[in-house]
């Protein structure tokens, strides 16, 4: 009982990862980085002026432990796939790979991944993160491509903290 108690305040006392200035720790991304790298190259392929959600939903179904997590939580990451990829334009914009900014639905989704990972007390995003950032906002096509596939925050979240998790899918 008093361990379970000191689990909680600790919770409570962290904060998500973020600076005094209240912008994002970039370095808590760290885990992050070759997934986020990977969404910027599949914008500027299709052309896009910006990195959305999507890309992102994308660049984490390259990743294997998101691909391992959704085939454990019977989400089948092809379907996922083509529910993304049926509801993106094509883009017109030729702009270089490096100054490929990250748009409002990207900074959303980082900042969703930042506050995930403070509520369970992680100073460092992982990909598992980021989808769950990505599930925060129901109204994203990201969002609404993972449920129309049966992904949800919630069972995403049991996954993670059930004995049947890997041990590099903590949430």
């Amino acid at each position: 009982m008093i361990l379970d108690w000191l689990r909680i305040f600790r919770k409570w006392l962290r904060p998500a990862p973020a600076r005094a200035n209240g912008a994002l720790d970039l370095h808590a991304f760290r885990r992050c980085t070759p997934t986020l790298a990977r969404a910027r190259e599949i914008a500027a392929g299709a052309g896009r002026g910006q990195v959305g959600d999507a890309e992102i939903l994308l660049a984490l179904l390259e990743h294997e432990l998101i691909h391992a997590t959704l085939v454990r939580t019977e989400v089948d990451p092809a379907a996922v796939r083509a529910a993304i990829g049926s509801g993106m334009r094509p883009g017109g914009h030729d702009v270089p790979l490096g100054d490929l900014p990250f748009g409002a639905s990207a900074h959303a989704v980082l900042a969703q991944a930042a506050a995930e990972a403070g509520e369970r007390g992680n100073d460092v995003i992982n990909p598992l993160h980021l989808l769950a950032g990505l599930l925060r906002n129901p109204r994203s096509p990201a969002c609404i491509a993972l449920a129309s596939c049966g992904c949800n925050l919630e069972r995403l979240r049991e996954f993670a903290s059930g004995p049947e998790r890997g041990p590099s899918t903590r949430l």
